[in-house]
């Protein structure tokens, strides 16, 4: 397993060919509100009424961020929050499959975040443009009005845990949350190339074959390198190779 991990690590994260990354940034609103959001789901497939389930079910290791935030907390949204984390339950099994290869090595996925109710969603969107400003809320947070992926319980946010340090691996750099930056730049620091290897382990296990079967890994959201989902729509448009859409937006577990 150590050597894996190395191997993973030492695999560049690389651009979707099939999918213009410039082209969305500069018309992010065009394609969320026409093309994301009318991406048809195939209710025909079981999975489309696949029920969800808590991480705890799982045995997975989850903190969910806005259970006790201050942000949330004088607000209706306490309804809507559970300290659990839901997602549907194929996810789950997935994620405890990945989970427990890492296990190996002393580390463990760390759920943050998963199913938001679509109410949940827009009262984050709205306290944050009045605490901060609403260009950073439309920056961070997809309008439920449109289309959420968290509201379709098939979308995560995680990162890595290291068992014996007791505490995440880094991943943060302050300004850079997409996934290429660190791949693309030269001379790069110390800290940058440990954030960049941390950022690979994670992409590399959700999105490629190693621990999972080919038609069981995620999709990567590539300006938010915590974010991963399937077989939702916004993980369908960022695959742009034919991913299906399988789950709906869901309004009460």
């Amino acid at each position: 397993m150590k050597n894996l991990i190395k191997k993973i690590k030492g695999t560049p994260i690389t651009r979707n060919k099939d999918f213009a990354y410039d082209d969305y940034m500069e018309n992010k609103t065009y394609y969320l509100q026409k093309i994301v959001c009318n991406l048809p789901v195939e209710k025909s497939n079981n999975l489309s009424q696949e029920k969800m389930a808590k991480c705890s079910e799982y045995g997975l290791k989850f903190v969910n961020y806005y259970f006790k935030s201050p942000l949330l907390s004088k607000t209706k949204a306490k309804i809507y929050l559970n300290e659990d984390i839901w997602l549907r339950q194929s996810i789950l099994i997935d994620l405890k499959t990945i989970d427990e290869e890492l296990k190996k090595h002393s580390l463990r996925l760390l759920i943050l975040s998963g199913y938001r109710h679509p109410v949940l969603q827009a009262l984050i969107i709205r306290q944050v443009s009045k605490n901060y400003n609403q260009k950073l809320a439309d920056k961070m947070f997809a309008n439920p009005d449109n289309y959420a992926p968290h509201t379709s319980g098939a979308a995560f946010d995680l990162e890595i845990w290291d068992e014996k340090r007791h505490k995440v691996l880094p991943t943060k750099i302050f300004g850079i949350i997409d996934i290429f930056t660190l791949e693309e730049k030269v001379n790069l620091t110390l800290a940058e190339k440990e954030v960049r290897d941390n950022r690979r382990l994670i992409f590399n296990l959700l999105t490629q074959d190693i621990i999972l079967k080919a038609d069981k890994v995620f999709v990567a959201h590539p300006f938010e390198y915590w974010h991963y989902g399937r077989h939702e729509r916004m993980s369908a448009f960022f695959a742009a190779n034919g991913h299906k859409v399988f789950y709906d937006v869901i309004r009460q577990i």
